[in-house]
């Protein structure tokens, strides 16, 4: 994935969105991300959710269907897994922010990558995410 090299020249979606980019693994905690979402959705009422993602386990249909569930559905796009870069490039540029809730990881090279496009990250105060992150 190549670096944005002006920031100014990452057009955000029009609407405050949060970008969740994870396998869907329970490790990976996307149910916390889908909880956060729902109750900052209450007072930010624009707020949107892009999700991408996949697994076959039966967390990951668990998960798929508490978002098709989410009195919020209108406002979530979940697109599967993302495998070209051009595409993941696009989908990190237009959002405000990501969002990591795992338990652990070994860096969080998804933090740098959004980084890379000119979208800042929050993360859970775990090792690896943490460690990707510049606080302030």
């Amino acid at each position: 994935m190549d670096t944005l090299e002006n920031l100014n020249e990452s057009t955000k979606f029009i609407n405050p969105t949060i970008l969740f980019f994870s396998a869907l693994r329970k490790m990976k905690r996307a149910h916390h991300m889908l909880k956060a979402f729902e109750i900052a959705k209450k007072r930010i009422p624009l707020l949107r959710l892009e999700i991408v993602g996949s697994g076959r386990s039966s967390y990951a249909k668990s998960f798929i269907k508490k978002v098709a569930s989410s009195k919020y559905k209108k406002d979530i796009t979940y697109h599967g897994s993302i495998l070209d870069g051009i595409e993941k490039a696009r989908i990190m540029k237009k959002c405000h922010f990501i969002c990591c809730t795992s338990v652990r990881e070994g860096w969080g090279i998804i933090v740098t990558e959004a980084a890379s496009q000119g979208t800042p990250a929050i993360v859970y105060n775990v090792n690896g995410l943490k460690d990707a992150v510049d606080y302030g």
